[in-house]
């Protein structure tokens, strides 16, 4: 499951697991109510992302830890490829409820 913490600076990360592995991205934002319940709201969608087998390490952390690993297997989708897969994310989930 993925998760909101603050780090010992008072900024927020998120941690989750995907293909057994553990990450920890930090998001460079203050750990305030409202930074905190949109990260939140952003770590439920790559758990959704994850669920489903469509997370894509690179569109949500471009600049992340691990970019190195993901670069070279990154592929190109289109607008109508990524705007089908948020439109099935959100029919599948209430996070936005």
């Amino acid at each position: 499951m993925a998760s909101v913490y603050s780090n010992r600076h008072g900024k927020l990360t998120i941690h989750f697991k995907w293909n057994g592995q553990r990450y920890t991205e930090g998001t460079g934002l203050q750990d305030t109510s409202e930074n905190r319940k949109r990260i939140d709201k952003h770590a439920q969608l790559i758990q959704a992302e994850i669920d489903m087998g469509i997370f894509d390490y690179l569109r949500h952390f471009p600049h992340g830890n691990k970019v190195k690993l993901f670069a070279e297997k990154s592929k190109t989708i289109t607008f109508q490829e990524l705007a089908q897969e948020w439109l099935e994310l959100i029919r599948l989930s209430d996070i936005y409820t």
